[in-house]
């Protein structure tokens, strides 16, 4: 049995759709309220979005959390997807190969390492990386079907086990066949298409973050993990229980890709919350919202995505993003907002108050329109559930809504232009926003 590490809560997403309905978003010259091309901004540093979404993805896959705030790792790190991604894009981006074998002078072989080679001992660990209730991008899935059967699963990378050219010749092999099955099955096209989603989700985010900036002088943002007790880890000795019964399912879902066959669900061995009772939730509390004045009275819109966890299934992670000049005590704030999570869910849900942490990024409390680097945290904070399904994804129910904002909020009539005054008109009684939904493709 491997260590468990108990930790404080790390659900810290301040790490690094279709258009709305309202105001359409012409594609591919999609632009902010600031003149900024928003596709720009979305690919700004796609290294970071790399990093960023795998370890937001550890944090839901790698963890079980308690109601008291402890979690414990458990399962297979996803850290190592992010090499994985990044080698998978080496094989079909361009035409390198691990290592150039060459017939000296003195008629002897050399071999040379090139950049790829330093991805050949990490194979092993890319083969755990299967993700139960959870699709592959293309890409891994094509690792994930040619890598079982070739011969380089029987080589172990540890030069000298073997000689230093068989090995090398079975790496670049290795690296051809994936290249090669990727042209027949037109890997590049499969690709676009699966990432069209989180690419929309993207620019749609900075749109409307960008034109809430120029609505308001200042928001107010409020972030809560939305959880529930049934899929809350009790302590220790039951995390330990739900790390075996993960550890035995990759290895059975591993051999079931291997040899082709079926891989059955099995939610049911551990208490995952379905993404049905998600969503009949999540608009049980947003439809609500009007008869809770004193608390959403300024409410100009919010972020809401459903996330999945291994043990704990689906869950939400949401922005409420408020008048700024309106609102001043978030932390208070949030924590009268995640009580409302729980009377609206019968008690059955539990809630996490991001803006109480301390982040690297922090994407919380009052952002004013002309603070870039609070501007900056808060859009770096919510990318990620914007692209949360750019390499897995929930496998049931493809049509889900998982990730969720408001309309795009109407300048005040009478006024145009960026607002530069403290004050601001009140939203009106009735005016909260509407979901503009994404669906998973």
């Amino acid at each position: 049995m491997k260590d468990f590490i108990e930790t404080d809560h790390v659900d810290d997403w301040s790490m690094p759709n279709a258009p709305d309905e309202d105001r359409p978003l012409d594609d591919p010259a999609m632009q902010s309220s600031d003149g900024i091309d928003a596709q720009a901004d979305v690919n700004r540093d796609e290294r970071f979005d790399v990093l960023g979404i795998v370890e937001n993805l550890e944090r839901n896959m790698g963890m079980a959390h308690g109601i008291d705030g402890n979690a414990y790792r458990i399962g297979v790190s996803v850290k190592g997807l992010s090499a994985q991604i990044e080698f998978m894009r080496q094989v079909i981006e361009t035409d390198q190969l691990p290592y150039k074998i060459k017939r000296n002078a003195d008629d002897t072989i050399g071999v040379v390492a090139l950049r790829m080679a330093g991805f050949m001992e990490l194979l092993p660990s890319f083969d755990r990386l299967i993700f139960d209730g959870l699709a592959l991008s293309p890409d891994l899935a094509l690792f994930h079907r040619i890598y079982p059967t070739h011969r380089i699963r029987q080589c172990h990378a540890v030069f000298g086990a073997i000689s230093d050219e068989h090995y090398a010749e079975v790496c670049n092999d290795f690296v051809m066949a994936l290249r090669a099955e990727g042209v027949r099955i037109g890997i590049a096209r499969m690709i676009k298409n699966w990432k069209r989603n989180a690419d929309e989700n993207a620019k749609r985010l900075t749109v409307y973050i960008n034109a809430l900036h120029e609505r308001y002088a200042r928001l107010m943002v409020v972030r809560l993990d939305l959880m529930y007790r049934q899929a809350a880890c009790q302590d220790l000795a039951q995390a330990m229980q739900w790390d075996e019964r993960l550890q035995e399912r990759n290895y059975l879902e591993r051999m079931a890709l291997a040899n082709g066959d079926a891989i059955n669900d099995c939610g049911d061995e551990l208490p995952r919350v379905d993404i049905f009772t998600v969503t009949e939730d999540w608009r049980h509390f947003k439809d609500n919202m009007r008869g809770k004045k004193s608390l959403f009275r300024h409410m100009a819109g919010y972020v809401c995505s459903i996330e999945f966890s291994s043990t704990g299934g689906h869950h939400l992670h949401v922005a409420l993003i408020f008048d700024g000049s309106h609102v001043k005590q978030h932390e208070w704030l949030g924590d009268l907002i995640g009580q409302y999570w729980a009377d609206v869910t019968g008690g059955r849900g539990y809630y996490h108050n991001c803006n109480r942490g301390n982040y690297k990024y922090p994407g919380t409390g009052l952002v004013d329109h002309h603070d870039a680097q609070k501007r900056d945290n808060l859009m770096r904070t919510l990318m990620y559930l914007a692209k949360k399904d750019q390499f897995v994804r929930v496998k049931a129910s493809p049509k889900s809504k998982t990730f969720m904002t408001g309309h795009l909020p109407e300048l005040p009539v009478g006024r145009t232009g960026r607002p530069r005054t403290k004050g601001q008109p009140e939203l009106p009684d009735d005016g909260f926003p509407d979901d503009v939904e994404a669906e998973a493709a």
